[in-house]
């Protein structure tokens, strides 16, 4: 729920590889790393010029390789290639190379050993690819490479495109061996036809899923095993809405996630301050609406008991509120005369007119523009964090929303470090700049890094009462406004459908959901041909009268278990359920209601805001009870969903909100090798074990990226 500044990216489209000037690239460069891959696996190149006599002690052997890379002229591009070299003495040779783009290219060319690596080089002139250039023949087209050794035993490389000695085109890419097999046994396989046991992975991707004395025929000698030992066999998780750059870096400031008291939050942001005397700012985030008496909210002067001579700003636990001291509100020049931001508060003293400490939704805004932003090294340290934590929970895709405009490049950045172990798709803002977005999209588009949707706001929270509801919340009129007005919303869901984006719509109240399934049906009217996977995101309260219309539409409900909180809910206890009142609390958090409605349900965390753990979502998704058990026999246990529609709701839920159901989210043959092998003692089964269950293993892409023998 934690609310981003907006981004100006937008999603990459399909990419196509057919005879076309800006696709020449594509197969052209493809090659060019098939080869660098097979030298990959020789002896690294002495520091001196090799002679080109001679024989060379081992020739390469052939292969497949993969190949993502980028041109000046193609943008992104991925794919693979098949290579046979056949050295002719010293350190040259003959390179020939076939691409399985399913076009009967063959290139052919030379290789050479020199001082600053392999080189390539290469005349490109079949069929109709020169004149496709530029759409006349005029001389010769050549491709020359320089490729050296990369991390992991890849090689990375620069190449030109050349005509009469003039560069029509460069780029670069990274070429790596392909995975070698690798073979599951002995697993309890996740929607597997009875007597499946194993599963067999090969190029990336489920080659075979069987019984065991099946598949351990079918795979190569020398094929890595992983015996599950009677674990879960599960499809790598995909968190469905995360803030990762925001969880990255929770980590830098003060974690008050778990503290109940306002004594107990002002205790740890003074043993922060203390113990980093040299912070400017005291930062952090998780602060608890319930801290403080109902109907009241935390105040600057709380703070400046405990931290007077520095700013201090602390974001609430859902990411739609701060809390700030009175050295912030100086800082900012935030005074009485300041007004509220159209779509935020900022919470004044019994005057009506003096700050008292706490901002709701974008009056976080006021102080957050005056806080120093972090260092381009520090947020990509913090994103590797999240993404390492990531696999340590065994998700292997997230749907990233992120909280400023470099996201993509930070990303990007990542992969090439080597450090982007899992997929993430990228959602800039609605109301952005879509040309950003069309840009953006055309500029990343590959298998680990794409946009995924356009992400908008229609409303806040329920425990401060932002959530825009159908009826007033309990104890007085105000029933919340939305973000938008409803004329407003049609024209931006309908403008994101007619350049070809999907939306995601935040909406936690029953008015902002009905809102918003009316903007996108306005949206499907205007433009009837495009296929959108919209959703709406959290569906905390939702009319009845509308739950079909998840179905009619086509759109997910993407929602989060945790949030659910059953034992707080249930006692009435928790800011949630004394904010909606207890008539509406029957109706909250629904899951069964809308599936049994006919909507697809896509499961993710909102992470920071609670844990992004899967296995704890499932445990509240399957029982309504707390990791104590509480309550007893479950709050609203109608609204439980089975195990099985709850690990579908983390899988295959996902994978079809970005339209990418065909090769994500199942155990099945052609689908992506994303697999999770939970810990024997892990039993679906028996709900209380997921609380405290481990991941074993985690296989992203046909690799494993976490876990031992």
């Amino acid at each position: 729920m934690i609310r981003p500044a907006p981004s100006l990216h937008a999603a990459p489209p399909r990419r196509d590889y057919g005879i076309h000037p800006r696709r020449v690239l594509a197969a052209v460069v493809l090659p060019v790393l098939a080869w660098a891959a097979l030298l990959a696996a020789q002896p690294t190149p002495a520091p001196a010029r090799v002679p080109t006599t001679g024989r060379p002690a081992a020739a390469p052997a052939p292969g497949a390789f993969r190949l993502e890379g980028k041109s000046d002229e193609h943008g992104a591009y991925a794919g693979a290639a098949t290579l046979a070299a056949e050295p002719d003495g010293g350190g040259s040779g003959d390179l020939h190379l076939a691409l399985d783009r399913g076009n009967g290219v063959h290139l052919e060319g030379t290789l050479e050993r020199r001082i600053d690596g392999w080189r390539f080089e290469a005349p490109w002139s079949a069929g109709g690819f020169t004149d496709a250039l530029d759409g006349r023949s005029a001389g010769p087209v050549v491709l020359r490479g320089v490729y050296v050794a990369a991390p992991g035993g890849a090689l990375h490389g620069k190449w030109r495109l050349l005509r009469d000695r003039r560069v029509i085109d460069r780029g670069e890419e990274t070429l790596t061996p392909a995975a070698a097999e690798l073979l599951v046994v002995h697993g309890r396989i996740f929607g597997a036809p009875d007597g499946a046991t194993a599963l067999l992975i090969r190029d990336h991707r489920i080659a075979e899923v069987g019984a065991d004395v099946q598949l351990r025929a079918h795979a190569s000698p020398g094929a890595r095993v992983l015996d599950a030992d009677g674990a879960h066999v599960l499809p790598g998780f995909h968190d469905a809405h995360m803030h990762l750059l925001s969880g990255g870096e929770a980590g830098l400031g003060v974690v008050l996630d778990n503290e109940t008291t306002l004594a107990g939050a002002l205790a740890a942001v003074k043993r922060f301050a203390d113990d980093h005397p040299a912070n400017r700012w005291i930062l952090g985030r998780g602060w608890q609406y319930g801290i403080v008496p109902r109907g009241t909210y935390p105040s600057r002067k709380d703070l400046d008991s405990v931290v007077p001579d520095r700013p201090v700003l602390l974001e609430s636990s859902d990411g739609h509120a701060g809390w700030a001291n009175t050295r912030a509100f100086q800082l900012a020049k935030v005074t009485a005369r300041t007004a509220d931001p159209s779509n935020g508060k900022i919470v004044r003293e019994a005057d009506g007119k003096t700050p008292q400490g706490t901002l709701l939704e974008d009056a976080y805004g006021v102080i957050d523009v005056v806080v120093p932003e972090p260092d381009r090294e520090t947020r990509l340290r913090s994103l590797a964090a999240a993404l390492r934590q990531c696999l340590e929970w065994g998700i292997t895709s997230a749907d990233d929303v992120p909280s400023d405009t470099e996201t993509f490049d930070d990303y990007a950045a990542l992969r090439a470090r080597h450090e982007l172990p899992i997929r993430v798709s990228v959602s800039p803002a609605l109301e952005g700049s879509l040309a950003d977005s069309i840009a953006a999209r055309k500029k990343y588009n590959d298998p680990f890094l794409r946009l995924g949707f356009l992400k908008g706001f229609v409303d806040g929270v329920i425990e401060s009462k932002t959530a825009y509801l159908l009826k007033p919340y309990a104890g007085g009129q105000h029933r919340g406004k939305p973000c938008f007005t409803p004329a407003r919303l049609d024209r931006l869901v309908a403008r994101a459908h007619g350049a070809g984006f999907s939306v995601a719509l935040h909406a936690i109240g029953d008015a902002a959901v009905r809102l918003s399934l009316d903007a996108i049906e306005h949206a499907k009217a205007e433009h009837p041909d495009f296929a959108a996977r919209d959703r709406i995101e959290h569906i905390e309260v939702v009319d009845p009268a509308d739950m079909p219309r998840f179905a009619q539409l086509g759109v997910t409900a993407s929602m989060q278990p945790l949030h659910a909180d059953p034992a707080g809910q249930a006692s009435g206890d928790g800011a949630f359920a004394q904010a909606v009142g207890l008539e509406r609390l029957p109706a909250a958090f629904a899951w069964r209601s809308l599936a049994n409605a006919g909507a697809r349900l896509a499961f993710g965390s909102d992470w920071p805001v609670v844990t992004a753990n899967p296995l704890e979502g499932l445990a509240v998704a399957c029982t309504r009870q707390d990791a104590d058990g509480r309550p007893r026999g479950g709050w609203n246990v109608s609204q439980a969903l089975s195990i099985e529609e709850a690990v579908r709701a983390y899988t295959e839920g996902p994978a079809y909100a970005l339209g990418r159901e065909a090769e994500l989210g199942k155990l099945a043959p052609g689908f992506l090798a994303d697999v999770v092998v939970l810990a024997p003692e892990v039993r679906l089964d028996v709900p209380k074990t997921l609380w405290k269950g481990k991941v074993r293993w985690v296989i992203v892409d046909g690799e494993v990226r976490l876990g031992g023998e």
